[in-house]
């Protein structure tokens, strides 16, 4: 499966080099790489929107509107779809369905997708900002390796809005590489 340029998301039989389908929408280009699950395919596009579709024959099942594009691949968690946009907002879209669960304003552009882990989401914005989001306080014992340059702001926060406790960062690079 691929998202292209020319407002197009195909999937190919790499055994026989053929294309299988091609689902085509008014500019939905899309720069990411799309997220599978078996059943569906879900792809962000430049028309701010996440397209799921059917596997088996590219068949449209549902597209849930941001208010800009998405350019971070799409990432699937169980029944839920994690969307980066441009527009600096996390949302968490039920798979199944294509409704929202929840969207988060993180305040500036979200080119990267989110990484999940040990039951938290992790998001990294245009402003040098990473946020780690979960829906309950956590802690975590060390020690952890995080590479953020001296100075750039971090947050660490649940779905409620409320601060967590953060018990590892470091404010200064631990490593680098050239």
């Amino acid at each position: 499966y691929a998202g292209l340029a020319g407002n197009r998301v195909v999937c190919i039989d790499l055994a026989s080099a053929s294309n299988v389908w091609t689902y085509s929408a008014d500019d939905c280009a899309s720069f990411s790489a799309p997220a599978v699950d078996g059943a569906r395919v879900v792809v962000g596009g430049r028309d701010g929107r996440l397209h799921c579709l059917q596997c088996s024959d590219g068949q449209l099942l549902w597209t849930f509107t941001t208010r800009a594009a998405v350019e971070a691949a799409p990432v699937i968690c169980g029944e839920t779809v994690l969307c980066a946009s441009t527009d600096g907002c996390l949302s968490a879209v039920n798979l199944a369905t294509g409704e929202a669960v929840w969207t988060r304003d993180l305040g500036s552009p979200l080119h990267a997708s989110p990484a999940v882990a040990d039951g938290l989401i992790i998001a990294a914005s245009e402003a040098g900002v990473l946020y780690a989001l979960g829906d309950k306080l956590f802690v975590k014992e060390g020690p952890y390796i995080v590479n953020i340059p001296p100075g750039v702001p971090h947050s660490f926060q649940n779905l409620d809005d409320e601060v967590a406790e953060l018990v590892v960062i470091f404010p200064s690079n631990v490593w680098e590489y050239d």
